[in-house]
């Protein structure tokens, strides 16, 4: 009451324009402060919001993580952990999936061995988008560190590539590539298929790096095969021609060979040098080959299918440019089991062969080595063979047909154009073989061969079709000679006292895994180190006895 009286007092003191400036003061000044006020409670809101927010975006999530995976995501001394941190921004952590501490902490540092067990979790803490991309990144290491088995099927002519020398390619595959790569075994159906099956066990990137590396070799062996092919077909029909055409492309009767050209320094000329390999046949898997010569179906010659046919496309493409240019040696004499260079008659190329006798006409009977043709030519056209044209091994395989006989005392001319016939003789076309026995004959051991032709629908037997049509019939296993196709080497001095006395078990092993790399053998010599290291006494008995008898053995 005392306060308003006064109050009351001191504006009636007051003059009208005091008054009036009071009375605006003071509602403008309560204005002022609503307004601060409603200022400062809108920010304290709008913090409270703030600060809830913040608190509503922070996600934490948990995934299951493979045993397998796991290295894959903690990395050596938690590396791929820290890079994942830091790419996404999220905290990760890898905890032992019963609640044990954490096997790897949020920095990355490894926990002790005990805390691993078998089921594990990963816990990614962070904003929604860093544990989005976290979770993106993890899963594609789980889906790429997954262990997948996936099959590839080889071509069995490619197998011998793939694996290399000893195992050398497919070891430096698996080496590089980080998968596990096993050849299945093949049963007995399926034992004459043409492709080989592969299994390949890894991540998906070490299967597709795996399957790379062996698509490699695989183009590697079929660009060898074109190129084979190539060559065979540039390889004239050895048919009966008339005449004579030499490199240059002149058409010469035989007679006037030696009228031809003068003799060439061999210093001048090209040479050929092939490293020589080591002789062996293949064992237990079939092998390609061509039927290149045809006495009968128990006596022919194949040559088998691998680089040397190359070798010996180059080596007859050599000798034919340097002997066609040469002229004949006057005091140049030869004997029986000599090996010359010889033209064959039928196409005008020259040849490797042996000297097998004399004719009363002047002339010598032939077989050329590389190829199991015999002819007779005139002796003044045979050449001395350079020894550098002997660094190729012989390439005409002996052989037989295993396990059948012909039906009466020799086998018939029927049998025979069959036998021609069904192994495409002469034509370039391959036939699966495989080696079932060995025999001897006259001192020397010859393989026995069964032999399919897989290019038709349904793969032939030949021996099966010879049985079939009647110009065979199954032979007594009793009276062969006969050797396990599985075993892997066979002693040649158990089958003679006659053969070459250096001579070692055989190696048995597919021509197709022999590289450039393998040529060489301290058992089988090259017949020019031989040559080189005898006298000229020596090398005449050489010839007539220790070459002869490892022609007769194996000519590969």
């Amino acid at each position: 009451m005392f306060v308003t009286s006064a109050m009351w007092k001191m504006w009636k003191e007051l003059s009208p324009g005091r008054k009036w400036s009071l009375a605006i003061a003071l509602p403008s000044g309560a204005l002022f402060l609503y307004l601060l006020y409603k200022r400062f409670k809108n920010a304290e809101d709008h913090d409270g919001k703030a600060n809830m927010m913040m608190l509503s975006d922070y996600t934490v999530t948990e995934m299951e993580l493979p045993l397998n995976a796991s290295g894959a995501i903690i990395g050596k001394h938690g590396a791929v952990i820290k890079e994942l941190e830091k790419k996404s921004g999220a905290r990760i952590s890898v905890n032992n999936y019963n609640g044990g501490r954490p096997a790897v902490t949020t920095e990355g540092e490894l926990g002790a061995a005990g805390d691993c067990e078998k089921e594990r979790v990963i816990t990614i803490q962070g904003s929604p988008l860093a544990v989005c991309r976290a979770r993106i990144m993890v899963h594609n290491i789980i889906r790429e560190s997954t262990v997948l088995n996936e099959h590839i099927y080889v071509p069995q002519r490619s197998v011998g590539r793939m694996i290399g020398r000893g195992g050398e390619n497919i070891r430096s595959m698996i080496r590089n590539s980080g998968a596990k790569i096993q050849c299945e075994e093949r049963s007995r159906e399926n034992r004459s298929n043409s492709q080989r099956c592969f299994l390949l066990t890894g991540t998906r990137k070490q299967i597709d790096d795996a399957k790379e590396r062996i698509l490699e070799k695989i183009s590697e062996q079929e660009g060898f095969w074109r190129k084979l092919s190539e060559s065979t077909t540039r390889i004239k029909q050895r048919g009966y021609l008339n005449e004579w055409e030499d490199p240059e492309g002149e058409h010469l009767q035989m007679g006037e060979m030696n009228d031809h050209s003068t003799c060439l320094n061999s210093k001048e000329d090209s040479t050929f040098k092939v490293p020589s390999p080591e002789l062996c046949i293949p064992g237990s898997e079939h092998f390609e080959v061509f039927v290149s010569a045809v006495e009968d179906p128990g006596h022919f010659w194949v040559q088998i299918l691998n680089e040397r046919l190359l070798h010996l496309e180059r080596l007859t493409t050599e000798m034919t440019n340097f002997y066609s240019k040469l002229a004949p040696c006057a005091d140049f004499s030869i004997s029986v089991g000599d090996l010359v260079a010889a033209p064959f008659p039928h196409d005008g190329r020259w040849y490797r062969a042996v000297v097998c006798h004399f004719e009363d006409s002047g002339s010598a009977s032939l077989d050329y080595i590389d190829y199991g043709d015999s002819a007779d030519v005139n002796i003044s056209c045979l050449q001395s063979l350079r020894s550098d044209f002997l660094s190729l091994p012989f390439q005409a395989v002996e052989c037989q047909l295993a396990n059948i006989k012909q039906t009466g005392q020799d086998w018939s001319e029927e049998a025979t154009a069959e036998f021609v016939r069904l192994t495409y003789c002469t034509q370039m076309k391959a036939l699966h073989a495989k080696i079932v026995s060995y025999a001897t004959k006259e001192d020397a051991i010859m393989p026995r061969f069964q032999l399919k032709d897989m290019s038709l629908p349904t793969p032939v037997d030949v021996a099966q079709e010879l049985v079939r049509l009647g110009h065979g019939q199954w032979e007594d296993e009793q009276n062969v000679n006969t050797m396990d196709s599985e075993s892997t080497s066979v002693d040649i001095h158990d089958v003679g006292q006659h053969l070459v006395s250096t001579v070692s078990p055989l190696q048995v092993g597919c021509p197709s895994e022999l590289e450039e790399s393998d040529f060489g053998s301290p058992t089988f010599r090259n017949l020019s180190v031989i040559l080189e290291e005898s006298s000229l006494e020596e090398e005449k008995k050489c010839s007539a006895s220790g070459l002869e008898g490892e022609y007769f053995i194996f000519i590969l």
